[in-house]
């Protein structure tokens, strides 16, 4: 699907699934950067998914509470990639147009424009969802969360709106800005 859709622009895409591995391992995530790198510059848009079919750790230990996973939804895997190779931007397409102090359809739901701190009561926000997704609008504060602490932006939009991405990458002020976290700076004596 996603390649007879980009053959539409005359773009080549290359289907690229991740385990936990491949972010634990420097081997394999040092192959992983030198594979992404060597698609972009190929001019390549890589599609990259979690490997079900080998990364079942969500199935064989759920609510393990010992264990770290280190991704489980794509939202959060797309946040590690974009920190892993250095990107600026992740842009984060929804049903919704961004983040809302309550469900989008209850009356008095406000929209959220722009957030410079992920605090427990915007988190609560997400909460509310009624998404048909695994993680919904709480996965998306998540990998706006590890985004941010990379110093880097993301950007919650309405993948329904045509052109949206364009849009953003234009710097249109459309869907929920985070911005990144910029840590209070060190005083010395």
């Amino acid at each position: 699907m996603y390649r007879d859709g980009f053959r539409h622009f005359n773009v080549t895409t290359a289907q690229v699934l991740l385990t936990e591995d491949d972010f634990l391992n420097p081997e394999r995530y040092s192959n992983l950067r030198a594979t992404l790198d060597t698609l972009l510059k190929l001019g390549v848009v890589p599609i990259i998914n979690e490997n079900d079919t080998v990364s079942t750790l969500e199935l064989d230990r759920p609510g393990n509470a010992g264990h770290h996973r280190v991704f489980g939804d794509n939202d959060k895997l797309s946040a590690l990639v974009m920190t892993k190779i250095d990107a600026d931007l992740l842009v984060l397409l929804s049903d919704v147009d961004g983040l809302y102090t309550s469900h989008p359809h209850d009356d008095g739901a406000e929209f959220v424009s722009e957030v410079d701190e992920i605090t427990p009561k915007l988190a609560a926000y997400a909460q509310v969802s009624k998404g048909r997704g695994r993680g919904g609008m709480s996965t998306k504060i998540e990998a706006a969360r590890i985004v941010a602490e990379a110093g880097k932006t993301t950007v919650i939009a309405n993948g329904r709106i045509p052109g949206i991405v364009e849009r953003v990458v234009a710097g249109e002020s459309i869907g929920t800005v985070f911005h990144p976290h910029i840590p209070p700076a060190k005083v010395t004596a």
